[in-house]
């Protein structure tokens, strides 16, 4: 009996072997990378909340809750997703915001104080919710962009607790993001407030005070002209709100508490 038969369809099972290709990584699924965030989250939370001094009053985070929660839930990444407003003091004189994987975000009583419009406060909560919609604590608290050692071998397992004091505010920290970031989240945050009704021109607003008082603005000059230009970009690209909301009879009763605090 011939054995060529027999070596020839040896070597086909070894070309088509050889040209097989490894199988697709599966894909991570949502509810895997929201448990990824918010254990990074867990993780940080302490090691900020140590170093900012809180401005307590209920019925003002009564209100702030209920206005990030309309932005949240009419963003699907964010819908029905809990998120937590806290107003703080000012860190170093400057007026920063912060947010946390888990929906914790953080705003200076020194700014709110500032604010003439309720527009200009939806915004501050927007962008934030858009810091955390484009994951950009999470992406340098786990490239090695700030000396945070997080283990996240996998999508979904808990980081391993700093073995050292994470940078969260310094200029590498991984709260300081870069002007790149920032105007991604500007963007992100204008579709948010457009979904929501606010109008949209608050955060141009927000922007401008911040350039009218360098001293407590949290972004230099520089970033700030590509703030304002990027939001009116991302404006001019959607049809004029009907309506929208500026400041409403709710605003203007909280207003009186905000500048108590």
């Amino acid at each position: 009996m011939s054995k060529r038969p027999c070596f020839i369809s040896f070597l086909t099972l070894l070309i088509l072997s050889g040209c097989s290709t490894p199988p697709a990584p599966r894909p991570v699924r949502w509810d895997e990378q929201v448990r990824h965030d918010q254990a990074i989250g867990s993780a940080l939370t302490p090691h900020l909340e140590k170093n900012l001094e809180f401005r307590n009053d209920l019925e003002l985070s009564v209100y702030l809750r209920k206005m990030a929660q309309a932005l949240a839930d009419e963003t699907p990444p964010l819908k029905d997703a809990p998120v937590g407003v806290f107003v703080v003091r000012e860190s170093g004189g400057r007026w920063r915001s912060f947010s946390l994987p888990g929906n914790r975000v953080y705003l200076p009583a020194g700014l709110l104080r500032r604010l003439e419009y309720e527009s200009e406060l939806a915004s501050m909560l927007a962008f934030e919710l858009a810091n955390l919609l484009n994951r950009h604590a999470v992406k340098r608290a786990t490239r090695g962009q700030s000396p945070f050692p997080v283990e996240t071998s996998e999508v979904g397992s808990s980081p391993v607790e700093p073995v050292r004091e994470p940078d969260l505010l310094g200029p590498a920290g991984i709260l300081s993001f870069s002007q790149d970031d920032l105007v991604a989240s500007a963007q992100t945050a204008v579709g948010v407030l457009y979904r929501t009704g606010y109008d949209p021109r608050g955060m141009t607003s927000l922007w401008q005070r911040m350039a009218q008082d360098p001293e407590h603005s949290p972004f230099d000059a520089p970033t700030l002209e590509r703030l304002i230009e990027s939001t009116r970009q991302a404006i001019a690209l959607n049809a004029p709100l009907r309506n929208p909301i500026v400041r409403s009879e709710e605003f203007l009763k909280i207003k009186q508490r905000i500048r108590s605090l």
